[in-house]
């Protein structure tokens, strides 16, 4: 029984053929081909739903004419965020980055608001004290021999008043980072950033890289096996200041990456230092909001495992590139068109409206404007 033989050629042309379109590659014209192929493709296929519960507080012109030059000082931030916990906002992602403390600043709006209302009404109750102290002297509703009993308890009443105003003008000069802090506990889902480096950490922020490691890894992580390799070049990170990332809730990465055309258009959702894994920025909140699920990292791929979407637990598996990120599904129109858009300064609008409301009210009560009513002068 005689063995068949194949010519050399089936086996020479494909590998040739291989070879050929390997060494074409190398070129950026043949990048810059697949790279257009993808853009045409994705083009094809239906548009991104977009999530109606995901808002962009944009630092625009319009805010930045009614603020002022950015950057802002953080207690501006902080305000923000504080309407937003008003708002029943359920998480608030920082992409900024804030590795060092900033300067005091005079709170102007609290100044010009809060404090001046706090004045206005503190002296006009003591107005209104001395005036019914020596109205019902001069109807003797007081006799003469108690006026210096009088007269003792409204300087006590006047020391009081002084010292708690002395205590509120002291809030004038605003510690930022501390009050963004503080501001991100209080509303208690507040994401920041990591920047991923290639280079080991200076010893600042190798400190700081404790504190992250205890926060900020994501624990129901692991690499399907011990030979998977994330293709990253990251040793380090920079940790913003201990203020902030000490009450954020979390934090992800921020680095993103651009493919020789200038175009974004993949993104590393995981990245790995010194055996931890930690989560993109928009990945980390994500994660949370679907319950945490269990997070492989596989050869190009990443599943995750009892993820929680609307009410049912899913397993999603998402491919990856060779590089181990993921291709972006860019919705089809442009950045100011997609996703809802709100201008910073209407959040600042909506609280500072809050705060004229109960400075108003405040002026009401020292006034003893309670009791006006039709038929009262």
């Amino acid at each position: 029984m005689s063995k068949s033989k194949h010519p050399k050629s089936l086996y020479i042309a494909p590998l040739a053929i291989s070879a050929l379109f390997g060494i074409l590659y190398l070129f950026q014209f043949w990048q810059n081909l697949e790279y257009g192929a993808y853009d045409l493709f994705l083009g094809m296929k239906p548009p991104v739903a977009i999530d109606e519960s995901i808002v962009l507080l944009d630092i625009d012109d319009p805010s930045i004419e009614k603020i002022g030059s950015y950057p802002w000082p953080r207690g501006l931030l902080a305000q923000g965020l504080e309407a937003l916990a008003e708002l029943d906002a359920e998480y608030a992602i920082f992409d900024i980055e804030y590795l060092e403390n900033s300067p005091k600043t005079v709170d102007s709006t609290y100044m010009e608001g809060p404090l001046a209302s706090e004045f206005e009404t503190s002296y006009g109750e003591i107005e209104s004290n001395l005036s019914d102290v020596f109205q019902a002297l001069a109807e003797r509703r007081i006799p003469l021999s108690e006026a210096g009993s009088y007269g003792q308890a409204l300087l006590e009443y006047m020391d009081s008043v002084w010292s708690n105003l002395i205590k509120k003008t002291s809030l004038v000069a605003i510690e930022n980072d501390s009050y963004l802090g503080q501001a991100m506990r209080l509303f208690g889902s507040a994401y920041t950033t990591l920047n991923m480096q290639p280079d080991p950490a200076s010893a600042v922020y190798a400190e700081r890289m404790t504190l992250a490691k205890e926060r900020f890894v994501y624990a129901n992580a692991e690499k399907e096996s011990e030979g998977i390799v994330i293709p990253s070049d990251t040793v380090s990170y920079l940790v913003p200041i201990p203020e902030i990332s000490g009450a954020s809730a979390g934090a992800g990465f921020t680095n993103v990456w651009i493919d020789a055309d200038g175009v974004r258009r993949r993104i590393r959702l995981v990245d790995e230092v010194d055996g931890d894994l930690y989560l993109q920025l928009a990945m980390a909140p994500l994660a949370h909001k679907i319950g945490n699920p269990r997070i492989t990292v596989g050869n190009r791929f990443i599943s995750l495992e009892g993820a929680t979407i609307v009410d049912e637990k899913s397993s999603i598996r998402i491919p990856l590139d060779d590089q181990g990120m993921m291709l972006i599904r860019w919705p089809r129109e442009a950045y100011i068109d997609s996703f809802k858009h709100i201008p910073f300064h209407l959040l600042l609008d909506y609280r500072n409206d809050a705060e004229e409301l109960a400075s108003d009210l405040r002026r009401l009560k020292a006034n003893q404007g309670w009791i006006l009513g039709p038929g009262y002068a």
